[in-house]
């Protein structure tokens, strides 16, 4: 499992989460297979993660506060049902001001809570 998320980072572009998940890696090498990361998505400042399972949070989205040099985590349920809306997206939780060696274990503590 680790093997395959480290095949998703591209080693060009989007610097920002490329360097989130170098950071995550670095403070925690097994975060990603503990939360059962399936997928990783990058935006320009962002980084989210999939997670597998059934749990209360499966989406975990990390954004770059470059104005403070800090990070904002939100946790979420994103579902998706048999009738409409068809998909549901909650926000279960979000943590402001995040420096970059708490990012894990804040995610780790969300997510196993």
């Amino acid at each position: 499992m680790e093997n395959e998320t480290q095949n998703q980072i591209p080693t060009e572009g989007h610097n920002i989460s490329k360097t989130m998940y170098q950071q995550l890696k670095a403070t925690s090498p097994t975060i990603f297979a503990m939360l059962g990361v399936r997928t990783m998505v990058q935006g320009e400042n962002s980084l989210t993660l999939k997670l597998g399972g059934v749990q209360k949070i499966n989406t975990v989205v990390i954004k770059y506060d470059e104005g403070w040099d800090l990070y904002n985590i939100e946790f979420w349920n994103c579902r998706v049902v048999t009738r409409e809306p068809f998909v549901i997206n909650e926000k279960v939780k979000e943590k402001k001001g995040i420096y970059c060696d708490e990012m894990a274990q804040v995610i780790i503590s969300e997510v196993q809570n």
